[in-house]
């Protein structure tokens, strides 16, 4: 489980997807396709966002800039993200239940198995 010291939190992000479950708050993730060689920046401007609690990088062609985050109105997250000169596409997925989950912290290495020639 990830802790972030940056915002003073002292509990997992585990804890807070709980909580915003249990709370009647919203959880999302937000796809966006960043141009201009602007995800790093793009990224760093989505996290200061009050709600967004994690927000990564990807190689990929459908959306370079992914976030996470909480919320009671959609809308006005969303907008704010549209607005961004740089951001050419967005999509959004909300989470309405865990499944299931792995602590990365508990995984064990498996051996690798090699094909027989």
């Amino acid at each position: 489980m990830q802790k972030s010291g940056e915002r003073g939190w002292e509990h997992s992000t585990d804890d807070f997807i709980q909580r915003a479950l249990l709370n009647g708050w919203r959880i999302g993730d937000f796809f966006v396709l960043v141009n201009g060689g602007q995800c790093l920046k793009f990224a760093k401007d989505l996290f200061k966002e009050e709600n967004v609690f994690e927000v990564s990088i990807r190689v990929n062609a459908v959306a370079n800039v992914i976030g996470r985050a909480y919320f009671k109105e959609l809308d006005e997250l969303l907008e704010g993200i549209r607005k961004n000169a740089f951001v050419e596409k967005v999509e959004f997925s909300e989470i309405c239940r865990i499944a299931t989950k792995s602590d990365a912290a508990t995984l064990r290495a498996k051996p690798v198995v090699r094909p027989k020639r």
